[in-house]
């Protein structure tokens, strides 16, 4: 009578149990939005030459101002080198982009209306000075003077406030909006309070600003 033997089967490689699988899986994603986000904030603290040889442009943090040059006093070379940077920079105010001129209005609303008018009007009297000496807020309207102004001098006008362009001692309530407002933000406003302007104004304008590209 045969003899049969009795083998056992060879072992049947184990798989990872479906919960030790999703595990390793979020470890690896944890990791991965760990190296993304670490490489978002390398991007946004490099400066100079090592984000030009990286190829990223400074508006990805959300303020080309703050390469402009300190102008805040009365240094003419100071003021000359900011001067320089504003004719460099290129106008992306557009009075006919209407998402644009909406969400300034929402900007000009919450933050500049309460100086210069809901309707850009300005403070009453505004030519008028107060006791401190400080002349109050003008209009923006046309019959203000922000149409006198290229679009990058309102610009800077904006996020560094007044001081640059004013003559030495110069004092006013104007604040600088450059830490409270992104680039895109700041043109918003601008591209608003255009919008409002007269055809012959915004005309007007146009050349101004045109002048300053060249």
């Amino acid at each position: 009578m045969a003899r049969h033997e009795h083998r056992s089967a060879p072992p049947v490689p184990t798989r990872p149990g479906l919960h030790a699988r999703r595990r390793r899986a979020l470890a690896l994603g944890l990791a991965l939005a760990a190296g993304l986000g670490a490489a978002a904030v390398v991007a946004l603290e490099v400066d100079g030459p090592l984000r030009q040889l990286l190829g990223l442009d400074y508006r990805a943090a959300g303020h080309v101002v703050r390469r402009f040059p300190d102008a805040s006093g009365s240094d003419a070379e100071a003021r000359a080198a900011l001067y320089a940077a504003l004719a460099e920079m290129p106008s992306e105010l557009d009075p006919d982009d209407p998402r644009k001129v909406r969400e300034g209005a929402a900007i000009y609303a919450d933050a500049c209306a309460a100086c210069h008018g809901a309707d850009l009007s300005g403070a009453e009297d505004w030519r008028t000075r107060l006791p401190s000496g400080r002349l109050p807020a003008p209009p923006h309207d046309a019959t203000g003077h922000s149409w006198h102004h290229p679009d990058q001098h309102l610009f800077a006008l904006t996020a560094l406030g007044p001081g640059p362009f004013a003559p030495p001692g110069y004092e006013s309530d104007m604040p600088a909006f450059r830490d409270r407002l992104s680039d895109d933000q700041i043109w918003a406003v601008l591209s608003f309070i255009k919008s409002r302007w007269p055809a012959d104004i915004r005309a007007a304008h146009d050349r101004i600003s045109a002048g300053m590209a060249r």
